[in-house]
């Protein structure tokens, strides 16, 4: 009778929350921006978690950050990092990755490059098999397999940069070659406009618009142009691009010949058989918003009777989800009278 009033009375503490049983949380998943953990810490501290997954990884490198420390001291039974890009040779940057997941295991970044000194092709060989059962990596390959269901080849075309793009090209070089030239050691903020500058010339290879706002008037023959978005409906605004010469070229033809199947469709005779169709669409995938920013001014100016889609980090999530159900629905059902 005893334990069975204790029973009860534990049932009745559980339902009042003062049981030291009870749940001190009332959710599962806790989401958390990185300002936030600086914000909250004292109370993200105190609780045990079972897992904890960081995305943007990439911005773990370094263990001598606030953030990073702060990260560390959470107390996690499993931990996972997320991150857009490839784990290069730098055993400073893996170790730092490791350390945060497991500190016990990996305590110290001397042991770690004494341990893999990626000193001939054995050495980094063993680490690449070190690595392989840690670092999960989704190549480009299994994300383009799982968003096309067609099977398709891939074409490498090599595109030179134009006249105007290698000026561009050699003027930032010039503005930034002391940055360009530090050291892996060199301070962070130096290191962030490395980044920064290396940014640029890619872009400067995709196309040159937006980075020539940052030379100086003259530098650049035909910059008045660039500058001026009146004038971008202008042939000559894509041809400074060599990139975007080679997709205004390539789209043309295949618009061509996807306007020349659906003619053939309408002049088959009834009782024919029709030929196989498929789905027309074009999807251009890129690594920078700017491009994308020049592609949707692109297709806007010469292609307007085209409709077409833009899939960003910017699309709210209800858009985009609306968005990738519409894409595998034509994909799926071979639908071919679409112009996106």
């Amino acid at each position: 009778e005893e334990e069975e009033e204790e029973e009860e009375e534990e049932e009745e503490e559980e339902e009042e929350g003062t049981s030291p049983h009870a749940p001190k949380f009332k959710f599962d998943v806790l989401l958390v921006p990185y300002e936030g953990i600086t914000k909250d810490y004292e109370a993200l501290k105190s609780i045990p978690w079972t897992y904890t997954v960081y995305d943007d990884a990439a911005r773990l490198k370094s263990p001598n950050t606030k953030t990073y420390t702060q990260l560390l001291k959470l107390p996690s039974a499993h931990t996972t990092l997320l991150t857009n890009q490839p784990l290069h040779e730098s055993r400073e940057d893996v170790w730092a990755l490791l350390h945060l997941m497991d500190a016990k295991r990996y305590p110290e970044l001397r042991k770690f490059t004494a341990e893999y000194t990626l000193a001939d092709d054995q050495e980094k060989k063993r680490f690449e098999d070190f690595l392989k059962p840690i670092y999960l990596r989704r190549t480009r390959n299994n994300t383009q397999s799982e968003l096309f269901f067609h099977p398709y080849e891939e074409n490498v075309v090599m595109v030179d940069l134009t006249e105007v793009q290698r000026k561009v090209y050699h003027l930032l070089l010039q503005q930034n070659l002391p940055f360009l030239a530090q050291e892996s050691d060199a301070p962070r903020e130096e290191m962030k406009h490395l980044q920064h500058t290396i940014s640029l010339l890619r872009f400067c290879c995709n196309h040159p618009s937006r980075i020539i706002h940052g030379l100086k008037e003259g530098q650049v023959k035909g910059s008045a142009q660039l500058l001026d978005p009146a004038k971008h409906d202008t042939r000559e605004h894509v041809q400074v691009s060599g990139k975007l010469s080679a997709v205004d070229e390539l789209l043309r033809k295949l618009l061509q010949v996807s306007t020349e199947e659906k003619e053939e469709k309408k002049e088959e005779k009834e009782g024919e058989k029709k030929k196989e169709s498929h789905p027309f669409g074009l999807a251009i995938l890129s690594y920078s918003i700017g491009t994308l920013d020049v592609l949707e001014e692109y297709l806007r100016n010469f292609h307007p009777e085209r409709a077409f889609r833009r899939l960003d980090a910017f699309l709210p999530l209800s858009e985009r989800s609306s968005l990738l159900s519409e894409i595998r629905s034509i994909s799926s059902s071979g639908e071919g009278e679409r112009e996106e």
